[in-house]
């Protein structure tokens, strides 16, 4: 038998995965906010990060001026090791003896350029990676490398929340800062060698290509389009509802931070054995049928929401949380294996820089129109038959509706591709 010599490669694609998802709970969320507030900065700019840090997938299209052709291994080990050693920077820049306002600009550049790199980066590195697994194990693959990422975030999380919360309950809040400096170093260093062990399959050299050239090709195949079509959809979809769904839970349904974990934790449960199941349909059906699939659970989850109201939040907001982590599951998998299944080999990694900016682009434009229509809908205090209706309940009914066509868009065009391109 011949002997796999991609092996090595998918087990450091698996480790470097999870480095890096371990790296972005520190970066992300309450960690965020945590070291904002130890800067003194005000929940405005605090919310101007985290909305950059959102359309962060933007700088992806610059990845196709950056990545050319040819070998990407030396050029995203660089990008990548960079951009971490900037988020380390990040827990460092408290303790640096400059003014406030020095200090301002270095934690701010030190965010964004981080981001930069790594969204720049992030194309070439999948396209590298999903070249070393066969196409008939995508599904699978993808299922166990999310599964471990969640897993270990999971432990992650309440073992280093048990400790910064022990740190701080001692008053020592740089302790907990050095910490955390510290944890990003060293998935840092871990994450960096996954980099360099794991194998480059070879390729023919593609020829040097304009960028414009290279964009212009991308929205030259219906195909393509169709793809990139769905993603934007979807973007919109979620982008519309989901990030009012957590105030919602504190403000209007009264839940306890205890449940809010508990939420998190069911999820995550949902979503690994449901990324497993989903991942092996994949592999036997289509990316395609299994993203159908997908679609119908997430809009059955937004409907749940629709009828979440305080009376009965516990249930049916948990009933959401399964049904969306479930949907989840294979929804993130199929927008990069969509590509690999419809997509030529040469445009693949351009088609993702393309996609990935276009639906980062257009969830962040979904969330500014959804804004104030929560505001309208809050002060318009609707009801119905009696019953008062929150402004998230009428978010989530049109995500309802996203969904449902985003399920006849599938079965329509991308199915019907699908089949024309196995032919």
């Amino acid at each position: 038998m011949q002997k796999d010599i991609y092996r090595t490669g998918r087990i450091c694609y698996i480790i470097e995965e999870t480095a890096n998802y371990l790296i972005s709970l520190l970066i992300t969320g309450a960690y965020l906010a945590k070291l904002t507030l130890s800067l003194g900065f005000s929940d405005g700019l605090t919310a101007l990060l985290s909305s950059f840090v959102n359309l962060g997938c933007v700088f992806q299209l610059f990845g196709i001026a950056v990545f050319k052709g040819g070998s990407v291994k030396r050029k995203v080990t660089l990008f990548y090791t960079i951009n971490e050693l900037l988020f380390v920077l990040l827990y460092l820049t408290p303790f640096i003896n400059v003014p406030h306002g020095i200090r301002t600009a270095i934690f701010v550049v030190a965010l964004l350029g981080g981001y930069f790199l790594l969204n720049m980066a992030t194309a070439a590195r999948t396209n590298w990676f999903m070249q070393l697994v066969a196409n008939e194990k995508r599904g699978s693959f993808t299922a166990f490398k999310e599964a471990v990422s969640l897993v270990s975030g999971m432990v992650f999380v309440f073992l280093l929340g048990s400790l910064v919360d022990y740190f701080d309950a001692m008053g020592n809040e740089t302790a907990s800062m050095i910490f955390c400096g510290g944890i990003i170093f060293f998935l840092t260093v871990v994450h960096t060698l996954s980099l360099i062990c794991a194998k480059e399959k070879e390729t023919e050299p593609a020829p040097r290509v304009s960028f414009f050239k290279s964009t212009k090709d991308v929205f030259s195949d219906k195909t393509i389009i169709y793809i990139i079509g769905q993603g934007v959809l979807w973007a919109c979809c979620s982008a519309f509802s989901v990030p009012f769904f957590g105030v919602y839970q504190v403000k209007e349904l009264h839940f306890s931070m205890t449940y809010i974990g508990l939420l998190s934790i069911f999820g995550a449960i949902s979503r690994v054995l449901a990324s497993v199941f989903l991942g092996r349909y994949a592999d036997k059906n289509s990316f395609s049928k299994m993203l159908r699939i997908c679609y119908f659970i997430v809009g059955a989850s937004f409907l749940a929401t629709a009828f979440t109201t305080p009376k009965n939040g516990h249930v049916m907001f948990l009933i959401h949380n399964i049904l969306y982590s479930a949907a989840m599951g294979g929804i993130n998998s199929a927008q990069f294996n969509l590509v690999f299944d419809l997509v030529p080999p040469e445009k693949r990694r351009n088609v993702l820089c393309v996609k990935d900016t276009i639906c980062g682009l257009f969830g962040f434009l979904a969330t500014l129109l959804a804004t104030p229509l929560l505001a309208v809908l809050q002060s318009a205090e609707i009801s119905l038959f009696g019953v008062h209706i929150y402004a998230q309940q009428v978010l989530s009914f049109i995500s309802f509706l996203g969904a449902a066509f985003l399920v006849l868009y599938v079965s329509k065009l991308i199915q019907k591709t699908a089949v024309i391109t196995s032919e």
